[in-house]
């Protein structure tokens, strides 16, 4: 079985983390020093998995994302990845492509 997905996400931040980066907080992923304008983050994605062998799998994935860490002044923002996963392996390689200048 090859397995093809389609998810999508819509998600805010709560308005005391909202103040919190507004102020200059950092998060482990998000942070610049001020949240202006926040508003929803919206992720589309599509990705596709294909089993070499019963072990080696290999999956690409494709995300659009707009305003980027909750941030309306940001994005939209394409990224491709690909990863190569082995059963015998608790985690595979990942290689992730975005726009120049993002993450």
């Amino acid at each position: 079985m090859t397995p093809l997905g389609l998810p999508a996400r819509s998600t805010a931040l709560p308005v005391v983390h909202q103040e919190f980066l507004n102020n200059g907080g950092l998060g482990i992923l998000i942070g610049d020093d001020q949240l202006p304008n926040p508003g929803l983050e919206r992720i589309i994605e599509v990705y596709y998995s294909y089993a070499f062998s019963p072990s080696t799998r290999v999956t690409f994935d494709y995300q659009f994302i707009t305003n980027p860490a909750y941030n309306t002044d940001r994005g939209p923002v394409s990224c491709l990845a690909c990863a190569r996963t082995r059963s015998s392996e608790k985690a595979g390689l990942l290689i992730i492509f975005g726009p120049p200048g993002w993450g």
